[in-house]
């Protein structure tokens, strides 16, 4: 895999919902705002985890899929938040 092959933080599933036609109401919720930074760094780690293994740089890989599971988990938690707010 190539780190070009990344889908964008726009335009994986997630953020098309995100940047879609989500109603007020919810888009004011603070969970919503708060998943924004999180899944953008998401994306950005798993290019860099994706370019440091292709590197053999597993140690720095290890670390950007550690930070890439750790902000999955936020916003997997911020989308809880979300569903029963």
């Amino acid at each position: 895999m190539d780190s070009n092959e990344v889908i964008s933080y726009e335009d994986c599933r997630l953020g098309k919902w995100y940047y879609g036609n989500v109603p007020n109401e919810v888009k004011n919720r603070q969970a919503f705002q708060e998943i924004e930074e999180p899944h953008k760094k998401l994306h950005e780690y798993a290019k860099h985890a994706i370019d440091y293994y292709k590197n053999n740089d597993l140690q720095n890989a290890n670390e950007m899929y550690r930070k890439l599971v750790e902000n999955s988990e936020l916003v997997i938690e911020k989308l809880n938040q979300l569903s029963h707010e």
